[in-house]
């Protein structure tokens, strides 16, 4: 690559954007998200500057592209202007530009200041989704499994065949797909594996349209979405959906908090360290019982319910001949009936050994 990029200089003093940014695609394709960064760089930039000389793109050039990419978002507008300046440092670098255009602007004022991220659904907000996706289209069935599993919206998104092992009933994520770097393995229940669609012949991923190709287009189908939900709906990102699984599976007491942060490929405290790291299997007995006993409340909520009612049934058990106990299944099938909600006390918690 180097050597071509020698020849392509050589040949144009002041090269183009389209052929320069090609050849940054294969600078970073290797790298994580490489193939979101291209969609939007494809997307929003490509069209406006494909046949415009590098140092003929201006401040002004850039600014008008991140307000046409704000109509779609201010999160598309950051990560246009975020995408923009890394491949025009990137050219800087390589002496093919004199200035970064992108240099001194502040997305905070242009954009305005990134919301932090503290919103937790409810679980009828969960149920008010999962009823909102029963069409299960791609985007449908992604979102079913992030309510599930917890994990990263590129993680489901871009699922590959073979990273789904159904022997075992499990994902199993490499490292490089994995925002930590380490290789993740996620339990799948049996609701989980029926949101799974159909294998097409010669798709490498299970939800791109294009065979060698992830899901994309996320702004438009949560638009959708959204639309479906109502507007009185708060506002809400699928990255909530991670944030509300994590609070949720521990004020239920479902889980200790390091087998949730398991669940969720988090390693942090007394659990942290080497062995955190390095095994991907740690906990998987009990990330897969957590996952479940989520999955039975998922189940349960065609009727509407809330924390206080679900979290008598996950109250603590006792150790009984050394021996972890769980809650009878007929419990939590009674969320099902509002009027046996009212009626769920202590007394109705049936221990029983985990098989």
């Amino acid at each position: 690559m180097l050597q071509f990029l020698k020849t392509f200089l050589s040949r144009s003093s002041s090269p183009q954007f389209g052929s320069t940014v090609e050849l940054w695609f294969e600078h970073i394709r290797p790298q994580k998200k490489a193939h979101e960064v291209i969609a939007q760089v494809r997307r929003d930039l490509l069209p406006r500057w494909q046949h415009k000389p590098l140092n003929g793109i201006t401040r002004r050039d850039v600014i008008e592209a991140i307000d046409c990419a704000r109509r779609r978002g201010p999160s598309c507008a950051r990560h246009c202007l975020s995408y923009a300046t890394r491949f025009f440092t990137w050219a800087e670098q390589r002496g093919l530009i004199d200035r970064n255009p992108c240099a001194g602007i502040k997305p905070s004022i242009l954009i305005g200041p990134e919301p932090k991220g503290d919103r937790v659904l409810s679980l009828d907000e969960l149920a008010a989704i999962w009823k909102a996706t029963s069409s299960l289209d791609n985007h449908d069935r992604i979102v079913r499994l992030l309510i599930l599993t917890g994990q990263r919206r590129c993680e489901i998104g871009g699922l590959e065949w073979s990273e789904i092992n159904l022997a075992a009933k499990q994902i199993e994520l490499p490292a490089k797909r994995c925002k930590n770097g380490r290789p993740h393995i996620v339990p799948l229940t049996d609701l989980a594996i029926s949101l799974l669609p159909e294998r097409r012949e010669g798709h490498r991923h299970l939800f791109g349209k294009k065979p060698r190709q992830p899901f994309s287009g996320w702004s438009q189908t949560k638009r959708r979405l959204n639309q479906r939900l109502g507007a009185d709906f708060a506002p809400w990102t699928l990255h909530d959906l991670r944030r509300s699984f994590v609070t949720h599976l521990n004020e239920l007491g479902i889980a200790e908090p390091h087998i949730v942060e398991a669940i969720v490929n988090h390693v942090s405290g007394v659990k942290g360290g080497v062995a955190g790291i390095y095994n991907r299997a740690a906990y998987l007995p009990e990330r897969r019982k957590a996952l479940e006993a989520w999955s039975g409340v998922i189940s349960s909520l065609r009727q509407p319910v809330t924390t206080s009612d679900c979290r008598v049934i996950f109250q603590k058990q006792p150790m009984v001949d050394g021996q972890n106990f769980s809650v009878d299944d007929r419990i939590l099938s009674n969320l099902r009936h509002p009027r046996t909600r009212d009626r769920i006390t202590h007394n109705d918690v049936a221990a029983r050994p985990h098989r």
